[in-house]
């Protein structure tokens, strides 16, 4: 069976900016050294430089707020499709894990639709040879307190298909919705959508990401964080879909300019400049808006804790970690079981998203930290799992 196709950790931009920060202190170490190999690695560091000193224009997805999932298709034959099913971090076998995905991907309700997905890329890409079809999974009993949580039943929502093959160069990710929805035909199976632009106010800007200057004046940032707050309140997909009120995530920024004709982006653009910004009750680190300029320095174990040891990390983790598992994230007692699965998801996603913010401020991931870490998520989570079950 292949193995598992991670999709990109999307940062805040807070991040893609300190990226420019970092790669700008490499040159100018690398120009102070003299050598062929050295001169090589100053040609390369600024062509990567240069592709922060332009205006960049970014649109944006609603961010939803369920659990990553994606189907693998490999072709064996002319009519023989693998599809291979997968959560955030797992392969899933059979038995419908991840609150139903699994059971729902692999059906003959969908499976027409992953042929025809298929065929569509393979014509516009003959030297692909596999693709992974990735969206959010959500609904009710995936995240709770969101409007999704209010729907009747889950569904599959499509933001990026990654085509792979030996001369795509590390693969693209088309994510452009128009050639998302051309491949993927219609009709499409029940519970599946194709998540579109977000086309409100906020939902398309500029920004020159080695100028915080400019991007502070230029109201981009404001528009940013105008927009996600609204979205805190309520979410325009559910609302738009479904006519639900409830809150939202946030917005994912995709750097459009970037892209190619057909709406690609290459592994390098969804790693280093697409970026989330989240609502206030959803941002899992401290921070005063959803979109900032500035990494703050984190320097001993209680500000680690503080700044990203967040509610609403834990409970993005109590859904990582518990949307697999029978009994789903509701309230219960048998949580406690998997404690240990839970603090590890906890201290691998904080240590992710704290990388710079820690070498900024020069903490090491010493014995006290992690402690800290520690009883702050067991604390939670037995006082989560004791609650009455809604």
């Amino acid at each position: 069976m292949p193995g598992h196709v991670p999709f990109p950790s999307i940062q805040g931009l807070k991040h893609v900016v300190a990226a420019h920060d970092d790669v700008d202190d490499k040159l100018k170490t690398a120009q102070g050294k003299g050598g062929d190999d050295m001169q090589e690695i100053v040609r390369k560091l600024q062509k990567v430089k240069l592709q922060y000193e332009v205006d960049v224009a970014f649109r944006a997805k609603v961010k939803l707020h369920g659990t990553n999932a994606g189907v693998q298709l490999h072709r064996r034959g002319d009519d023989d499709l693998e599809v291979v099913v997968q959560s955030r971090n797992h392969i899933l076998t059979a038995g419908g894990g991840l609150q139903g995905f699994q059971t729902w991907a692999s059906s003959e309700l969908v499976r027409p639709t992953f042929a025809r997905c298929v065929r569509a890329l393979e014509l516009r890409y003959p030297e692909m040879t596999s693709c992974c079809v990735f969206g959010e999974w959500c609904g009710p009993g995936v995240q709770p307190n969101v409007a999704l949580s209010q729907l009747k039943h889950r569904v599959f929502v499509v933001f990026a298909i990654l085509v792979r093959g030996e001369e795509l160069d590390g693969g693209s990710y088309v994510v452009d919705p128009h050639a998302i929805s051309s491949v993927l035909g219609t009709p499409l199976p029940d519970h599946m959508h194709v998540l579109g632009w977000h086309e409100k106010e906020g939902g398309a800007v500029r920004l020159r990401l080695n100028d915080k200057a400019d991007m502070e004046g230029s109201g981009s940032l404001q528009a940013i964080n105008k927009a996600v707050e609204g979205i805190d309140v309520e979410c325009p997909f559910v609302k738009d879909e479904y006519g639900l009120s409830g809150p939202g995530e946030g917005l994912v920024y995709y750097p459009m300019s970037m892209a190619t004709a057909d709406g690609r982006l290459t592994a390098n653009h969804m790693s280093n400049f697409v970026f989330k910004a989240k609502g206030v009750s959803h941002c899992v680190a401290k921070q005063k808006q959803p979109a900032e300029v500035d990494v703050d320095a984190v320097k001993h174990a209680e500000e680690f804790v503080h700044m990203f040891v967040t509610e609403a990390r834990l409970m993005q983790g109590l859904g990582e970690v518990f949307s697999e598992k029978n009994g789903g994230t509701a309230p219960n007692k048998a949580m406690m079981r998997h404690t240990k699965s839970f603090i590890d998801w906890v201290m691998k996603d904080a240590m992710k998203e704290s990388e710079v913010e820690r070498r900024r401020g020069g903490m090491c991931m010493d014995k006290k930290v992690i402690s800290a870490v520690n009883k702050r998520a067991v604390a939670w989570l037995k006082t989560y799992a004791a609650q009455p079950t809604p």
